[in-house]
């Protein structure tokens, strides 16, 4: 159907195409036309849609954008002060700025950095400790012969003689 002067409408009735924002296939009875290319015309004083074959208007459209906004904005001030390390959001260009995490004398800018430092610091107590668990064992080992009489310069066969 075409409305006003010059309106051209070229489509009929189609089924199964698939519309832009839309995943599931949609069928039409035809078009309308309130113009042509280049002579487009404004629909006003429409009122705000309520079903899902309404027509929307500018209003519901900036509600959509500025709830849409808030959204965004509340989940980027979210990310920002959880990933921490000095992270700020800017609504500005929607963007969340590098963290910066200092790690056993070392600086990383992601989580992934920061956590590989500090497995590395944990691996190396791993070591550390190792280490101070075989050195308790020679030293036990050392405490058990000279209670024993048995290591040192001169073996005991236990016997005190005056």
């Amino acid at each position: 159907m075409a409305l006003g002067q010059g309106s051209t409408a070229t489509i009929g009735s189609e089924t199964g195409y698939t519309a832009i924002g839309l995943t599931v296939p949609q069928s039409s009875s035809g078009e309308v036309s309130l113009g042509s290319a280049g002579a487009e015309r404004k629909i006003t004083n429409l009122a705000a849609g309520s079903a899902a074959t309404d027509a929307v208007n500018v209003g519901q459209l900036t509600g959509v954008s500025n709830a849409a906004t808030a959204g965004l904005n509340t989940l980027g001030t979210s990310v920002a002060s959880n990933l921490g390390g000095g992270s700020a959001f800017d609504p500005t260009t929607g963007t969340v700025t590098t963290p910066s995490y200092g790690v056993q004398g070392n600086t990383y800018s992601n989580l992934g950095g920061a956590i590989g430092g500090l497995d590395s610091a944990v691996t190396g107590l791993d070591s550390a400790v190792a280490g101070l668990d075989s050195a308790v064992s020679g030293l036990d080992s050392a405490v058990a012969g000279l209670s024993s009489g048995n290591i040192g310069p001169f073996v005991s066969d236990n016997s005190v003689t005056t």
